[in-house]
């Protein structure tokens, strides 16, 4: 099956790491010693132990502007669960056509030549897979780090700002509620009349108001001249 870059790049950014590499810290040079590794060192929180595991071009490549997003990456990735060792896991090679593929708004010092898919628990409680980035280098195991570029950060940063500004209603529910006040909105022109209320059962009706008596002319009096 077709390893795809998009679906394992994300893995690898929420592996982000700060910081140098340890001195006389030799890195894993197996699968299984590479799995134990990683596994004790997000398990236990370690971002010390953590740091020895990347590749030391991609620890070289963060800069001090591109640093605070990727401590915020490390954080998340701690917080997503415990790397299960006794679970489901699958390494592949990428092809060689994939690993040299640029990827837009990333930049990946070093490319990587294994894809590994391990399962997590995360804190509900659910098991699911985690996609990560390895390469494999003289017989050693490392882990790779793709770097977004300033650009990319500040579209990143711009999207989790919109989406904690507060709304009065969520968008769904205002629109549902516009397309009910214009559905029963009259149309222009046309008077609202209120229908009369019925009359209750053995309610005593008032009486209209009496009709005005006519008015009798004035009688004149004698020796007065009519009006000509």
């Amino acid at each position: 099956m077709k390893i795809r870059w998009m679906t394992m790049v994300f893995g690898g950014l929420l592996l982000a790491g700060c910081g140098g590499k340890d001195e006389g810290v030799e890195p894993p040079t197996s699968e299984e010693e590479f799995v134990e590794a990683l596994a004790f060192a997000v398990n236990s929180k370690d971002i010390h132990k953590f740091k020895q595991l990347i590749h030391p071009k991609c620890l070289a490549a963060i800069t001090d502007e591109t640093r605070p997003f990727m401590d915020r990456a490390h954080v998340k990735m701690l917080q997503q669960g415990l790397v299960l060792v006794t679970g489901e896991r699958e390494v592949k090679p990428i092809p060689e056509k994939e690993r040299n593929e640029e990827i837009k708004g990333l930049d990946i010092p070093v490319r990587p030549t294994h894809a590994l898919k391990i399962d997590i628990l995360t804190s509900a409680g659910k098991v699911v897979p985690s996609v990560h980035l390895i390469c494999v280098e003289d017989g050693k195991w490392w882990v790779v780090q793709p770097i977004p570029t300033a650009e990319t950060i500040a579209k990143i940063n711009e999207a989790i700002a919109k989406r904690k500004r507060p709304t009065s209603m969520p968008a769904a529910m205002r629109e549902k509620l516009m397309r009910g006040r214009s559905a029963t909105r009259p149309t222009t022109g046309v008077a609202r009349t209120r229908p009369a209320r019925p009359a209750r059962p053995g309610a005593r009706t008032r009486p209209g108001p009496r009709p005005k008596a006519p008015t009798k002319a004035a009688p004149t009096q004698p020796g007065t001249p009519k009006a000509r």
